[in-house]
């Protein structure tokens, strides 16, 4: 038995391969491909991030009663990144509700400006965030600098 398909066959389908390499609906797939994966990257990893700043905003350490102005400022700092890094993963939320399962699970037409907007206000929450986390930190450096011992 031979499965090997006729010779007729084969010189017919080889333009229409050739073709298809070539041609810019090719080029255009894999820009739309890039393009809806690209930002499910942005997502998760504007997610990711923002999951390990909230993680690392939830760490108490209690000072000597001379310190109390530090702690006080510590407090009111990881109240500030807690806010802002919710708020970041709300505006990841509204993307994922109204952006990206509409687009990948009911193959619905979403508006792609609503996602951008709601990337930039979760990068936006991030910085402010990662600010706040870097205070903290920095404060919790004087206070252990200036009290002469480690954490």
């Amino acid at each position: 038995m031979d499965y090997r398909e006729p010779e007729s066959l084969n010189e017919s389908r080889a333009p229409d391969v050739q073709e298809t390499l070539s041609s810019p609906a090719r080029s255009s797939f894999y820009e739309l491909l890039l393009s809806k994966y690209v930002g499910v990257w942005l997502w998760s990893a504007i997610f990711g991030v923002v999951s390990g700043v909230l993680f690392t905003l939830i760490t108490f350490r209690s000072y000597d009663s001379k310190w109390r102005a530090f702690t006080l400022l510590a407090a009111l700092l990881t109240g500030i990144g807690g806010v802002a890094a919710i708020s970041s993963l709300l505006s990841l939320y509204r993307g994922l509700r109204y952006f990206l399962i509409p687009h990948f699970i009911l193959n619905e037409k979403p508006d792609p400006v609503m996602f951008a907007s709601s990337l930039r206000a979760a990068v936006l929450g991030l910085i402010l965030a990662s600010c706040a986390r870097l205070l903290i930190s920095l404060s919790e450096l004087i206070i252990s600098s200036l009290s002469g011992g480690g954490f």
